[in-house]
């Protein structure tokens, strides 16, 4: 039982040492903050649970390209700056996570990067933290015991190798967004037209215009089916 237990101790240190990316360098001098109108996203990874895998974070800029804002490996935290407005984020991992922020002028935000299971490994959600919830002592708890980090010379090197990577996990993020949003519109569509095929028989207007929209509606499902089941098989052969 004793060997056991040594032996579970020394595995649960190999997987720990393993939880820091070398893609980060800690923050030692004074850390960036917003000036005038930006606004600050802090990005922290507080939990141990699939500690082995990193969350890189990257940021949509132009139409489906996207910059790096850094790797969230436990125990981290990113800071940042953006200017005001709507932001779109991305976290990699088994499978893409996004984020869709609106940043107001002067206004710091924080963002807990949640992993969850995965089938191979670890998935990630980027999850806003609640005025109510940064009130909690728990939470600033977890956020000071973070450690600030910031990309170093290898994350840039990693994000070229990688960046086309990201890139495919944002299109499929959006994918499945739109597969949701077409999937409603369609069910609420077809229960419309039953409807009205009961109530209104002699209304054929307004059955065409309903069979129009449905027909739109299968034409973005189908769409965004087709353009994630490509990403994915894109993504598959970059392996």
């Amino acid at each position: 039982m004793k060997k056991l237990f040594i032996c579970f101790a020394l595995l649960a240190m190999t997987v720990l040492s393993g939880c820091s990316s070398k893609l980060m360098t800690p923050v030692t001098s004074q850390p960036v903050v917003p000036h005038g109108e930006e606004a600050s996203i802090t990005f922290f990874r507080p939990s141990m649970f699939g500690g082995g895998v990193q969350a890189p974070i990257a940021e949509e800029k132009n139409s489906g390209m996207v910059e790096l804002v850094g790797i969230c490996s436990t125990d981290t935290k990113i800071r940042h700056v953006v200017e005001p407005g709507r932001h779109v984020f991305v976290v990699g991992g088994e499978s893409a996570s996004l984020l869709i922020a609106e940043a107001a002028p002067g206004m710091n935000y924080y963002v807990r990067v949640s992993p969850r299971f995965g089938w191979w490994k670890a998935r990630f959600e980027m999850v806003p933290v609640s005025p109510e919830d940064l009130a909690k002592e728990k939470v600033r708890k977890e956020i000071k015991e973070c450690v600030l980090v910031s990309p170093n010379e290898s994350a840039a090197a990693w994000f070229i190798d990688n960046k086309t990577s990201m890139e495919n996990k944002l299109k499929i993020a959006k994918d499945k967004i739109q597969i949701i949003l077409s999937s409603i519109a369609l069910a609420v569509l077809v229960i419309m037209e039953f409807y009205i095929m009961i109530n209104f028989k002699s209304n054929f207007m307004a059955m065409a215009v309903g069979i129009l929209l449905m027909i739109v509606a299968l034409f973005f499902l189908i769409s965004a089916i087709l353009d994630m089941s490509l990403k994915q098989k894109d993504m598959e052969q970059e392996k």
